[in-house]
């Protein structure tokens, strides 16, 4: 393990941290989702953790978290993106179920 790889570990730490305090108060719409955004930012540290864990894996292995990385960027702005229209009284409308798509799309591709 490398000192740059401790960065993620403590950040996926804390996302965990953090889901577990707000999702036992998540009893609002707004609520539910701030907790998908913090799974998924978690999702993010960790997988950028496994990817700068061991520098010297195989590159499948190494493809296979970066492909991870590379999807939970976009996944993260968009539930984000999410949160933020539902805690303004809004609807996500379409461009949060688009960004979803595009997002599943990615992690297809």
């Amino acid at each position: 393990m490398n000192l740059w790889s401790i960065i993620p570990l403590i950040a996926s730490a804390a996302f965990v941290v953090l889901f577990i305090v707000v999702s036992s108060q998540a009893k609002r719409q707004a609520g539910r989702i701030l907790s998908l955004y913090i799974i998924t930012s978690g999702l993010w540290s960790f997988a950028a953790f496994m990817l700068t864990y061991d520098t010297g894996a195989t590159t499948d292995y190494l493809k296979l978290w970066q492909s991870l990385v590379v999807t939970a960027i976009p996944l993260v702005a968009v539930s984000y993106y999410h949160f933020v229209r539902v805690y303004n009284n809004k609807t996500p409308g379409r461009g949060v179920y688009i960004g979803y798509a595009i997002t599943g799309l990615i992690l297809v591709l």
